[in-house]
């Protein structure tokens, strides 16, 4: 038996196919494959308003012109 390969996604055809989708499906390539992310839950949502809280609060003391977005795109 055989099996077809996937072909494998650049982070250029993942940044197009990320263009064609409704802004409320989260996906992240990983190892060249588009994987589907769930929805945050409650608890996860109420630690990322306490850490944003947190990092808010040190970057206005320091007087640094951040800001953090709700989403990002990031190619490491």
């Amino acid at each position: 038996m055989t099996q077809a390969l996937n072909k494998l996604v650049t982070f250029d055809e993942f940044v197009n196919f990320l263009q064609s989708q409704p802004e409320n499906i989260r996906c992240e390539l990983y190892d060249g494959e588009i994987i589907q992310v769930p929805l945050p839950t409650g608890d996860h949502e109420e630690i990322i308003a306490f850490l944003v809280n947190i990092l808010v609060s040190e970057y206005r003391k320091l007087n640094l012109n951040y800001g953090i977005p709700k989403t990002v795109l990031v190619n490491t």
